[in-house]
């Protein structure tokens, strides 16, 4: 049993190394912010943040960062959905949840180019940053799943504020 308990962590330990060694760190110091892509996600700059694609997962995520001067205005300017470019706009679906005493998330839905979209947020504000990094997961309501969660989580895990 011991043995068995010794390999597994060895297996992860090089698994979770190779993997570290796959994946893509994006250091962007105009918005002073560090983050790796998750593996198998693609990544395109854009003015407003970065977006991402995958093959393995359907939909996108985006993630930008923008200034606050605190988690109650974060919290208030989430709420009020997020707009699109084109006007249109994804709504909370229920209260937004804090993220301890850094951040807050919730699910999210409404119509991308006539598509039903649902999506999951994640807003990181550590204190005296005066900035938030805020990423959102989106897909058509009807593949969205707990892969997409998921993929945003380990995302958002590996933002670090430079």
């Amino acid at each position: 049993m011991k043995s068995t308990v010794l390999t597994l962590f060895c297996l992860s330990l090089a698994i979770s190394s190779w993997a570290q060694e796959d994946s893509s760190v994006i250091v962007d110091k105009e918005m002073k912010i560090q983050f790796t892509v998750p593996e198998g996600w693609k990544v395109t700059k854009k003015d407003n943040g970065y977006l991402m694609g995958s093959s393995s997962t359907q939909g996108f995520m985006l993630l930008n960062v923008q200034n606050f001067t605190s988690l109650k205005k974060l919290k208030a300017a989430m709420e009020e959905g997020i707009e699109q470019e084109d006007g249109s706009k994804l709504m909370p679906v229920t209260d937004l949840a804090k993220l301890g005493n850094q951040g807050v998330s919730g699910l999210y839905s409404g119509k991308l180019d006539g598509v039903e979209m649902q999506g999951f947020l994640m807003a990181l504000m550590p204190p005296s940053k005066g900035r938030a990094a805020i990423c959102i997961s989106v897909a058509p309501k009807s593949v969205f799943n707990q892969s997409n969660m998921d993929q945003l989580k380990l995302l958002m895990r590996s933002v670090i504020f430079l």
